[in-house]
């Protein structure tokens, strides 16, 4: 009798990246929280705004959850601007208006 194989197909989420743990979660996606929409597509940029204007549209810093940047707008009830977004690799060159 053979001893049974062990064998991980996926590493544990705490050694995945934050996009590989969303997309394990989700089939792939990372849906909007106000829409579904799937805010990884090539058309709905990933992006970072800072802390306070996520509070600001209701959502908790440091948790799960995804905003489309349509509906992160309509929750603050404005359009959002430059100094919404910090100055961080993932938010430099992209063009980040809804």
């Amino acid at each position: 009798m053979t001893a049974p194989c062990h064998l991980t197909l996926f590493p544990p989420e705490d050694y995945l990246s934050e996009d590989a743990r969303c997309r394990l979660r989700h089939g792939g996606a990372c849906p909007c929280d106000e829409c579904g929409i799937d805010t990884k597509t090539s058309t709905e940029p990933f992006y970072f705004v800072h802390d306070e204007i996520w509070v600001e549209a209701g959502m908790v810093p440091d948790t799960r959850g995804f905003l489309c940047l349509g509906c992160l707008a309509k929750r603050l009830g404005r359009a959002l601007t430059p100094a919404d977004f910090p100055d961080v690799a993932i938010n430099r060159g992209r063009r980040l208006d809804p």
